[in-house]
């Protein structure tokens, strides 16, 4: 089971993210122009999996509510009140998983925060893209960053089983 440090110490590392793009508004715009391309190409990418109703809402959900050029703010201030519940009535597996989505989060912003600062300026290019990918390196942090998803997607399958946690996850519109 997680320590609930390390869960607060993955928040705190993502809010002091986040508040640098806040301070820069040139920043705070070419994260959000880098989000929307990544969400286009992850759309067009998994298309076949999006038309799939097994997968449907979970592609979806992840695409607006958990990625993308939305402003995340409110989510993340509504977690922030909410932790204080969260972390004396989840279970131990359900603050895992919780763990792994703050480590995504926190590793995805840091990965966008490391691509904006060397992606050509003008607009983004499939070509800007991949030469600030290869740019920006960080194969272990990707391959961190695609284990990630691949473990929060089995978890939230299995969580989801226990009858009160679907439930609550249904009741506030989570796949």
């Amino acid at each position: 089971m997680p320590a609930v440090r390390d869960l607060e110490q993955l928040h705190a590392h993502k809010r002091a993210l986040d508040a640098r793009a806040a301070a820069s508004p040139e920043l705070s715009t070419r994260l959000q122009e880098l989000r929307a391309w990544q969400a286009a190409r992850l759309a067009r990418t998994y298309d076949d999996l999006s038309a799939d109703a097994r997968y449907t809402r979970a592609i979806e959900f992840f695409l607006t509510d958990l990625y993308g050029p939305r402003d995340f703010g409110l989510r993340d201030r509504q977690f922030a009140r909410a932790w204080r519940y969260l972390k004396h009535t989840l279970p131990g597996a359900a603050l895992a998983s919780l763990e792994q989505a703050l480590e995504l989060e926190a590793l995805s912003t840091e990965l966008d925060h490391a691509m904006v600062a060397v992606l050509p300026a003008g607009p983004l290019t499939g070509a800007g893209y991949a030469s600030a990918y290869r740019q920006v390196g960080r194969r272990d942090a990707r391959e961190r960053q695609i284990a990630l998803v691949v473990a929060i997607g089995a978890d939230l399958n299995r969580i989801v089983k226990h009858a009160w946690i679907g439930a609550a996850l249904r009741a506030a519109h989570v796949p």
